[in-house]
């Protein structure tokens, strides 16, 4: 008899461990889906003047504190322009213009709100943000569904990765600027 409550004492708590082990995997599978915050607290990020704009991914922003700093958005890559300092034998990437063009008509002189994830600066000093407008949209968001930039994931910085995959897909589904079939550069990926 206690042979046999033992087994079954045995397989409780095994099932009881599986259980508990599988929520916990599918916590931390989740806990990196975060999604941006609803409203802003200006406390949390920091604030500043887009000044100028590079290019559709990299723009100068003057802060609270009077310092400008160029600014590259955490998983996003837009198309490459030429730039005065590239080779003379440079070619724009398919839509770099029109993504460099986009993001000056969104951004410059417009003050933007600034969240850093895990990292402060990628290899080239440039500061990474999250980067949001006064209205509380994500400049990520509104590059992704255009179709003028695509996920680009540099780790640790992926907070906001899975909610950024969607608009990418979504502009992938509609076949929106780069995404679009006459653009060979890109791959058009249908899940």
């Amino acid at each position: 008899m206690i042979k046999q409550t033992t087994k079954w004492l045995c397989a409780i708590l095994f099932l009881l461990a599986f259980f508990t082990l599988s929520a916990c995997e599918e916590w931390e599978a989740t806990s990196n889906q975060q999604t941006p915050p609803e409203t802003l607290n200006n406390n949390d990020y920091d604030k500043g003047l887009v000044v100028y704009v590079i290019d559709g991914d990299t723009f100068d922003v003057q802060l609270e504190n009077g310092e400008t700093e160029r600014i590259r958005p955490i998983l996003v890559n837009a198309p490459e322009i030429c730039h005065d300092s590239s080779p003379a034998d440079c070619e724009p990437e398919p839509y770099g213009d029109e993504a460099t063009d986009f993001t000056r008509d969104l951004l410059d002189g417009e003050t933007v709100y600034l969240e850093q994830d895990v990292s402060e600066r990628d290899p080239y000093d440039r500061r990474l943000y999250y980067v949001y407008l006064e209205d509380g949209q994500m400049f990520q968001e509104i590059i992704l569904a255009e179709g003028l930039a695509e996920i680009a994931v540099f780790e640790p910085d992926v907070k906001y990765q899975s909610h950024l995959e969607t608009f990418e897909q979504k502009a992938k589904d509609q076949q929106i600027n780069m995404w679009s079939e006459s653009n060979d550069r890109f791959t058009i990926i249908k899940n």
